[in-house]
C-alpha cells in the first residue's frame, strides 16, 4: 500500500514539469554553427512551391563558329557578398576592347574568393546580374556549378553544396546545375549554360539564378556587328 501512494505521488510531482515543457514554443536540441561564408549573408530556406515554379530546358544550338566573340572572367582575389553594381563593374575582365558597357542592375552577388562570381541565395528571390555591351548579342554561354564551400569538421574535409541551382538568360527557361567533380583531379566539374537569341536585338543579359547560388566562372558571349 504504502509503495503504491509512493508512486502517486511522484506522478503528482511530475505533472507540473510536463506542462512547462508543453507550454515552451520551441525546445531545441543540439548544435548550432553560427559561421557562415561569401554568399551566404542575407539569405533565407526556399520552400518546395518556389522551387517547382521553375522550368527547365537542356540549353539552344548555338553557332560556335561565330568570329565576333567575347570572353568575360572575374577578379576573385578577394571574398564578398551582397555586392553593389558598382562594386562588381571593377572585377570583370573583357578580352575584346570597348565591348563591355557596364553592370546595370545586380542582386545578390558576391565573390567566393579564389574560385568564381556568385549570383543567387536561399531565397524566394533570384539573384540576378544584368550587363550591357556595345553590340547586340547572338548566344550566350555560361560556365558555372552549383555554389559549395569546404569546412574542416573535426579532422575531416566535408564539402556542402546547393542542390538546387538553375540559370535563365532573358526570357529564357532555365539551365539546370548539377555538383560533380573530376574523378581524377577532384575539381568540381563547370558546365556550360547556352542561350540563343533569335531576334539579335538587344545588347543587355540579364542572369538570373534560383532558387539557389550559382558559381560562374566565364560568360562567353557572341555578337553581331551592324
Amino acid at each position: 500500500m504504502c509503495h503504491t501512494d509512493f508512486m502517486k505521488k511522484s506522478l503528482l510531482l511530475f505533472v507540473p514539469v510536463l506542462i512547462a515543457l508543453s507550454s515552451c514554443d520551441q525546445l531545441r536540441v543540439g548544435y548550432v554553427n553560427e559561421s557562415h561564408s561569401a554568399g551566404f549573408a542575407d539569405s533565407r530556406s526556399t520552400s518546395s512551391a518556389n522551387a517547382n515554379s521553375y522550368t527547365y530546358f537542356n540549353g539552344d544550338t548555338i553557332d560556335t563558329t561565330n568570329p565576333n566573340v567575347a570572353h568575360l572572367t572575374f577578379n576573385c582575389e578577394n571574398s564578398g557578398s551582397n555586392m553593389a553594381k558598382e562594386e562588381i563593374a571593377p572585377l570583370i575582365n573583357c578580352d575584346v576592347d570597348n565591348f563591355f558597357n557596364e553592370v546595370v542592375d545586380a542582386s545578390y552577388v558576391g565573390v567566393k574568393k579564389n574560385t568564381a562570381l556568385i549570383v543567387g541565395a536561399n531565397s524566394s528571390n533570384d539573384g540576378n546580374l544584368t550587363l550591357s555591351f556595345n553590340s547586340n548579342i547572338v548566344d550566350v554561354v555560361i560556365k558555372a556549378c552549383p555554389y559549395y564551400t569546404n569546412e574542416i569538421v573535426g579532422f575531416t574535409d566535408r564539402v556542402e553544396h546547393d542542390e538546387n541551382v538553375a540559370i535563365a538568360v532573358n526570357t529564357s527557361r532555365y539551365y539546370k546545375l548539377t555538383y560533380s567533380r573530376n574523378s581524377e583531379t577532384n575539381e568540381v566539374t563547370m558546365q556550360e549554360a547556352r542561350y540563343h537569341f533569335a531576334a539579335s536585338d538587344t545588347n543587355q543579359i540579364n542572369i538570373k539564378v534560383g532558387p539557389q547560388r550559382a558559381l560562374i566562372e566565364e560568360i562567353t558571349v557572341y555578337y553581331s556587328i551592324s
